[in-house]
């Protein structure tokens, strides 16, 4: 039986023919495609609803096993217009939705990449995009894909101490004789670090200061994008225009 009544987040599409189109959206049952018959010119069943960045409630028609969801109806809940009248806003909203497009588990529920996610696009509604939502985005993603952290003492000998090294990929923080290429993490960059990890929302600020926040976030961005890296089988489409605009 298909889901019927879902919340999703509309994170792309393509064209199908002259009038349909095949919709990308996320959910809190994980990412999946369905096909929208006539969105291109039914204003009554789609108007508004398949805008990207755009929250809306969905019911699909039962499918026969194999082939795509079909989309019944969509209603819209939060069209976010703000996102879509700045280009800051749009780079930063399409590449944390091509991100979790790529490292979702399909078809798996999902629950709080969804949450995240509607978080994110909710603040980027009313705010600018800045560095360090992006970087809080990209480390709560990182948590909530089970990669946990270990920030406090050196993983493989437990080593403290002021002095530390940052490598996402091997799991947290090192000493500097088993830093191998891990990266440098202060004491400032890793009390930002745990700050956003800890709270309950995404939360770019996580009790520090603007500056404080923006070099935190300029510090762990090399170790967030060797490990992003690593997931992905080739480069986002969205991250050059993310670059240029220096998020």
């Amino acid at each position: 039986m298909s889901p019927e009544g879902q919340r999703a987040l509309v994170i792309g599409g393509v064209d199908h023919g002259e009038n349909n189109r095949v919709v990308y959206l996320f959910t809190e049952r994980g990412r999946l495609s369905a096909f929208a018959p006539g969105a291109k010119v039914s204003r009554r069943r789609f108007l508004g609803a398949l805008e990207l960045f755009t929250t809306i409630q969905v019911t699909f028609a039962t499918r026969r096993r194999g082939e795509l969801e079909t989309l019944e109806s969509a209603q819209v809940e939060r069209s976010r217009l703000g996102i879509r009248a700045d280009l800051s806003r749009i780079a930063l909203a399409s590449f944390a939705a091509e991100l979790i497009g790529k490292v979702a588990p399909e078809g798996e529920a999902s629950a709080g990449l969804f949450q995240i996610l509607t978080e994110l696009f909710d603040q980027l509604d009313g705010a600018p995009a800045t560095p360090p939502l992006r970087v809080a985005f990209e480390l709560r993603l990182l948590s909530l894909l089970g990669y946990e952290q270990s920030l406090d003492v050196c993983l493989q000998c437990g080593a403290g101490g002021v002095e530390q090294f940052l490598d996402f990929r091997r799991g947290g923080v090192f000493c500097g004789l088993h830093k191998e290429d891990a990266r440098s993490f202060g004491p400032k960059t890793a009390t930002w670090t745990a700050g956003v990890l800890a709270s309950p929302i995404l939360d770019a600020a996580a009790g520090c200061d603007q500056e404080w926040a923006e070099k935190a976030a300029q510090k762990l961005r090399p170790a967030l994008t060797a490990f992003y890296s690593g997931l992905l089988d080739r480069p986002l489409k969205s991250e050059g225009l993310l670059l240029e605009l220096g998020l």
